[in-house]
């Protein structure tokens, strides 16, 4: 019987302790100041080339969901969480992440700690903000040695990151974990 991955995977936001970042407690900087902190270091354990490759794929993004749209309309289904277009001007990446998965056989097996479990997937996605508002989270994967942008939405859950990133910036990190579910 083959199993299938499901990509409308259960995703779950783990906290794993890394390394201390900063002695300061975040919960008193402005949140810019928190935000740039945030991007700052998520970018350094960023691999090489991804950033630049978010930037354009970004940009492209914007330009094509916006071509034969006139201002001050929005589609039901726009994938940033604007109310016009205009704002998408000064959209800019936020903190990166890669997504981590548990394979559904290793969990099943058990027996070791979670966080022994979790391997990285090589899919990145960056929270897209807009005056230090998250908007949109923008994925992307290497496919034939590039980095190339999957997709762009799910702002609900680029605030979510958003949020537990900076209640955990003190930790420096997070991993975000998507299980995704054998399916027959």
């Amino acid at each position: 019987m083959k199993f299938l991955l499901n990509t409308m995977a259960s995703a779950v936001a783990l906290t794993l302790a890394l390394t201390a970042s900063s002695s300061v407690d975040a919960k008193i900087q402005p949140i810019a100041v928190q935000q740039d902190a945030l991007t700052q270091a998520t970018a350094a354990r960023e691999p090489q080339g991804l950033r630049a490759a978010a930037e354009f794929g970004l940009r492209s993004v914007i330009n094509d969901l916006t071509r034969d749209l006139k201002a001050g309309s929005l589609p039901a289904d726009f994938p940033f969480d604007v109310n016009d277009l205009s704002e998408l001007r000064n959209a800019k990446l936020g903190l990166s992440f890669e997504i981590h998965t548990i394979q559904p056989q290793t969990l099943l097996a058990g027996g070791r700690p979670m966080e022994q479990m979790v391997t990285g997937t090589g899919i990145w996605n960056f929270v897209v903000t807009v005056n230090n508002a998250p908007v949109a989270l923008l994925e992307l994967e290497k496919s034939y040695g590039k980095w190339v942008v999957n997709g762009v939405g799910g702002a609900k859950l680029a605030q979510d990151v958003q949020t537990n990133a900076q209640n955990h910036s003190g930790k420096e990190a997070f991993r975000f974990v998507r299980i995704y579910q054998a399916t027959a």
